[in-house]
């Protein structure tokens, strides 16, 4: 029975080891499968299964012509198991590999989109042991990824073995049943092939192509305008805007565009009109704020973004010490005329001291400018109102991303810095557990240190507290690090929504795509970073490494050459542009990078996993694996890459980068 997609020979491909079949754990499970996918797709699907497989040829014998058309199916199976991962076998040859490349080629290409816009690969592995670190790393340099299995695994202490359909489930340490892991095999494939056949069905989540969502209401909050005097006076006219966003942010049926997106139109003729289209909402917040001693006068106006119609405007005039009150009323008034449920969590911190509120909103201020110099201006303020104040809990939170800030730009007290950013975002948390800028400095701080569940944990409870803000970023920086890519790319778009004209964001989501060996739309979300900001040094740096890896060295050279007039100066971001030179063919540019580090001054910080990078694409391997080893020993931030960055396949195999993998200890 030919496949159900025209020019195909089967709909899948069962490849396994004749000794995983000696007991007929293999028969068996094609049988149940078979058994399933009747029930679960309305069309017959094709199976090829060949129940006496060859086996142990080497490349020089010759392989059977009439497999290799088989070969030619939609979904290719692979049973994996301790015996399976043997480069002399033939199944690992002439099937797992060169269904990999014949996938990749053909009209669908290896990964499918699916309808509910995640991305899934056409091999679908089936893992029936619990691998050798050396297997899983043969596995995920074919695949390019995270081996992503379905596990028919029966384990207890000492035992390692397939699960059997008499298995019982609470015997099973890992709690799986046969027939529901079957069940599970069918719905993959039935989603795979749907999405196949049906290309049209697959959801739209492309922040390119974003159609506004019909059941959920959203606004833009733009940059009040400050109307007092005195230009210094902007923090506090940005500081409201923008707590006014988060309190939107946490309301049930509404979407709240970020700070970065909206906030980008701050001193700019665009109408209401043009805003609303290019940030995808229906309506605009505007203000103005006023600040005359310890008197504030706040007007807010909506506007309908869709027909530029004014709708509903108010002036407030409240003393400081009421501004939390304040928020919460333009919030309640404007749900109220927007027609919304209220239903929302606004839980603060008292304000005792008015000074130490206002100190803590110019804190926030030099934050968001995000440099060196401003991050310093930041812990000074922050310093400041909790000596005025020693009990609020948003100063200690701001301090600590301060803290950690300057940690991050590798300075000598750099441990000392992110040491102080702990103990502030704990004691944050202490006087305010709902304080989600704490979650986050811990978050970045477990990703940091290693602590892979931790990270995990406070990322989403940040993104929970605040769920429209750019904590994503880093969750889908996270994400990628850790190999997750369907789950990375989707918060990736799901950012995009929310922050439009972010160009992080696009480049994030970007990035998650080169990883996952996507490059087709890693290419568009990169484009797009750089249209939104063609000065990003990270983003023309990424599109340097994705054109090298497409081949096309002019491009790549090009973008590298424009990343590196501007980080020249910094020795890590130097290194990296090293690769790319070195990649494209200009060796001789890359060795007098290399030498410039080389010869750095003493205080002047570099990155050892960064000069790993270099090393490795000049050809100095021995250099380079020293480097990573002393990365490891300095617990350098940027090893978090180890796992999945991609200038790194070639040596995946190698005995020395799969020690120092397992000492990382990544979650699978």
């Amino acid at each position: 029975m030919p496949s159900i997609v025209p020019n195909f020979e089967y709909d899948i491909f069962i490849s396994y080891r004749h000794n995983d079949n000696r007991s007929g754990w293999v028969t068996e499970f094609v049988k149940a499968l078979q058994e399933e996918l009747a029930a679960t797709i309305k069309d017959p699907i094709s199976v090829y299964f060949d129940t006496n497989p060859h086996d142990g040829l080497l490349e020089t014998h010759n392989v059977d012509k009439s497999l290799e058309g088989k070969l030619k199916c939609l979904i290719f199976i692979p049973i994996i198991s301790q015996t399976y991962c043997d480069t002399k076998s033939f199944a690992w040859q002439h099937e797992f590999c060169a269904f990999n490349k014949l996938a990749k080629e053909d009209q669908f290409g290896r990964d499918i989109k699916l309808s509910s816009g995640n991305v899934a690969s056409r091999i679908l592995p089936i893992k029936i042991h619990n691998l050798d670190a050396e297997d899983k790393t043969l596995l995920e340099s074919e695949l390019g990824g995270v081996l992503r299995a379905v596990e028919f695994i029966y384990k207890e202490p000492g035992v390692n073995r397939p699960l059997k359909p008499t298995d019982s489930k609470s015997d099973n340490q890992n709690k799986t049943n046969y027939r529901n892991q079957v069940n599970k095999v069918a719905n993959a494939v039935k989603e795979l092939i749907v999405s196949i056949q049906y290309p049209d069905r697959v959801v739209k989540s492309s922040a390119l192509n974003l159609t506004k969502e019909s059941s959920r209401k959203s606004i833009a909050v733009l940059p009040f305008v400050n109307m007092s005097n005195d230009p210094e006076q902007e923090y506090f006219s940005d500081g409201l805007s923008e707590e006014l966003l988060h309190l939107l942010a946490k309301i049930q049926g509404l979407k709240v565009v970020a700070r970065t997106s909206s906030f980008s139109f701050r001193n700019k003729d665009d109408d209401i009109q043009s805003i609303g289209k290019k940030l995808n909402v229906q309506f605009i917040l505007e203000g103005s704020v006023r600040k005359y001693g310890n008197a504030i006068r706040v007007t807010t106006s909506l506007t309908n973004a869709e027909d530029g119609i004014h709708l509903w405007s108010t002036t407030y005039d409240r003393q400081l010490e009421n501004i939390l009150i304040l928020q919460e009323e333009i919030a309640q008034n404007l749900v109220r005329e927007l027609n919304i449920p209220l239903i929302a969590d606004w839980a603060h911190s008292n304000i005792l001291n008015n000074e130490a509120y206002m100190l803590t909103m110019r804190g926030n201020y030099f934050l968001a400018q995000f440099n060196e110099g401003s991050f310093q201006k930041a812990l000074n303020n922050f310093t400041d109102a909790i000596k005025l104040d020693p009990g609020y809990a948003p100063a200690f939170s701001g301090k600590a991303m301060a803290c950690l800030e300057l940690g991050g730009w590798h300075s000598t007290s750099s441990m000392e810095y992110i040491n102080e950013a702990i103990k502030h975002a704990t004691h944050a948390i202490q006087l305010n557990e709902r304080l989600a800028d704490a979650y986050i400095v811990l978050g970045r701080i477990s990703f940091y240190q290693f602590d892979w569940s931790n990270a995990d944990m406070n990322f989403r409870k940040a993104i929970e507290l605040k769920p429209g803000t750019a904590f994503r970023i880093w969750y889908c920086n996270f994400l990628t690090a850790m190999g997750r890519f369907e789950e990375s790319i989707l918060f990736g778009l799901e950012t995009i929504k929310l922050d439009p004209l972010s160009g992080i964001a696009y480049a994030e989501t970007g990035w998650a795509f080169f990883h996952s060996r996507n490059d087709k739309d890693a290419l568009t979300y990169y484009n797009r970073a750089l249209e939104l900001n063609s000065h990003y040094p990270i983003g023309l740096l990424s599109m340097g490494w994705l054109m090298a890896e497409m081949g096309k060295q002019e491009d790549a050279i090009s973008f590298t050459d424009k990343a590196f007039q501007i980080i020249s100066h910094i020795p890590t971001l130097s290194a990296l542009a090293g690769i790319n030179y070195a990649k494209a063919g200009l060796k001789t540019k890359a060795l007098g990078i290399l030498d410039q580090l080389e010869g750095l001054e003493k205080g002047q910080y570099l990155s050892p996993f960064s000069l790993a990078t270099l090393l490795f694409a000049i050809g100095e391997n021995g250099k380079a694996f020293h480097e990573l080893h002393r990365a490891y020993e300095q617990h350098d931030i940027l090893l978090v890459w180890l796992k999945t960055f991609r200038l790194f396949d070639h040596v995946r195999n190698d005995p020395q980068f799969i020690e120092l993998f397992n000492k990382m200890e990544f979650p699978n």
